[in-house]
């Protein structure tokens, strides 16, 4: 049996951070030389639970940005430091102001 997209994601996201060296915490995700970048970019290396999330949604379901945005809503206040949670309305009002 084919597992949901949202368990692909959840799995991918597990699979992400299951390495200690790519796993962070207060901040989202980070590059090789400790610079904070977007979970999806490229360069992004160490990801917290939520930028994982976020970064195995645009791997499994690229061009679905609404799944990884209800990953970051729903999660972020609950799990993430405040720093993170800083990092992820930055992240928004940035995206949002480049889209429109």
């Amino acid at each position: 049996m084919a597992k949901t997209l949202h368990n692909q994601i959840a799995a991918r996201a597990r699979e992400i951070i299951s390495d200690r060296e790519r796993w962070i915490q207060g901040q989202l995700a980070v590059s090789d030389d400790a610079r904070s970048v977007d979970p999806t970019d490229a360069r992004a290396h160490r990801f917290c639970a939520v930028a994982a999330l976020r970064r195995a949604a645009h791997e499994v379901a690229p061009g679905q940005n609404d799944l990884a945005d209800l990953a970051l809503r729903s999660l972020s206040s609950r799990w993430c430091t405040f720093s993170t949670r800083s990092s992820v309305t930055a992240w928004r009002t940035s995206t949002t102001t480049a889209t429109t």
